[in-house]
């Protein structure tokens, strides 16, 4: 991968805090009563997850342009003003620079809201399909289709115009790729163009993706949302392996399922530790309870607990390889680190013993 130039060659510089990825969420819609994060008060969520110890936070900003998650066209698109006018934009964003936090902002680039749909053979439509996020938070983007791909570099234009020169998350172009025949693009020649396209990207800012779309990871430095799970069914002779973040660790950060999203928050943070994903959650400003997952006033110490116990312990691991990943017994497992650093996971209901030492149920220990 390194020598087809798929991958970066070198590794990351080793930082004094492990990252943690917030995914704010302004407005699901264009409509007003969808609004959730405003610029400033996104700021504020900055302010307060740092002062309650998570130093090193990386923001995915979702929502924020004409539509919301359920984003126009990029050509027409503009940040939404029920958010803030551009001084809040830019006070977050100075913010975050002078905190040496970094703050990503969502844009689809292959899809739009218009009725010029690229079809299928069959005459029908290409509906896109609604990101696990967006499924959860309800976004209604049933009217959002694949665009030609011919106008790909001028949306790329507008994007850039647009977000001037603040780091950009890549949504559509990581979830899904397509041929567009009637330009001329098959499948693998849409894939070398929206890879040409997106480069322009990285030029004076970092990208994030918002999927592990391989062939856009050489530019990129973030991935919000890299798989956890197997693709097919558990059974006695299929168990999953961390493979795509053994090729990847030491070379780009990449997150999980936001914990809280999970279901078994517990459950989630083993499985950052033995996969050596960095902590995620979405969080808004404005919920419609107190009590909802998304809320941040309820999630903030949770997710500062995690993240100092995290941090103790693994925050030198993400500049290194993983070197090796194995089965220690039933629901314990063992992550190798540069050849020098253990981490093992105790997923069962009891404590084990380990070369000596204890590793309590449900919990993880690193051992050098």
């Amino acid at each position: 991968l390194v020598r087809s130039s798929a991958l970066p060659a070198g590794t990351l510089n080793a930082q004094s805090s492990m990252p943690f990825l917030l995914i704010a969420v302004g407005a699901l819609s264009g409509s007003r009563s969808s609004s959730h994060t405003e610029f400033i008060e996104a700021k504020e969520m900055l302010s307060i997850l740092k002062a309650k110890g998570i130093d090193n936070i990386v923001m995915r900003y979702m929502g924020t342009l004409s539509g919301g998650l359920d984003q126009q066209s990029i050509s027409s698109a503009r940040f939404l003003k029920m958010l803030g006018n551009k001084n809040d934009l830019t006070a977050l964003t100075d913010y975050a620079r002078v905190q040496n936090l970094e703050v990503f902002f969502d844009i689809d680039l292959i899809s739009e809201r218009k009725n010029t749909a690229l079809t299928t053979f069959s005459g029908g439509e290409t509906i896109n399909e609604e990101t696990s996020i967006n499924s959860v938070l309800k976004a209604e983007n049933n009217n959002s289709h694949a665009a030609p791909l011919k106008n790909l570099k001028n949306n790329v234009s507008a994007a850039l115009s647009l977000l001037e020169d603040r780091n950009v998350s890549l949504v559509d172009v990581s979830e899904r790729l397509y041929s567009d025949v009637s330009y001329g693009l098959t499948r693998q020649g849409a894939k070398e163009y929206i890879n040409e396209s997106c480069r322009a990207f990285g030029a004076n800012r970092s990208i994030m993706l918002s999927e592990p779309a391989l062939y856009l990871l050489k530019g990129a430095k973030y991935v919000s949302s890299l798989p956890i799970s197997a693709g097919v069914a558990y059974d006695g002779n299929i168990t999953a392996i961390p493979f795509l973040q053994i090729v990847l660790h030491g070379t780009i950060y990449y997150a999980g399922e936001p914990l809280n999203f999970s279901g078994d928050l517990e459950y989630s943070v083993l499985k950052c530790a033995e996969y050596g994903c960095m902590p995620s959650a979405v969080l808004m400003y404005r919920s419609v309870r107190a009590d909802y997952i998304t809320y941040y006033v309820t999630q903030s110490p949770k997710l500062a607990a995690i993240y100092e116990k995290m941090n103790a312990e693994l925050s030198d691991l993400f500049a290194q390889r993983i070197t090796g990943h194995t089965k220690v017994q039933e629901g314990v497992y063992c992550t190798e680190y540069g050849n020098t650093s253990l981490v093992y996971v105790n997923y069962t209901s009891s404590s084990v013993e380990i070369n000596g030492l204890t590793l309590e149920a449900g919990d993880y220990m690193r051992v050098n």
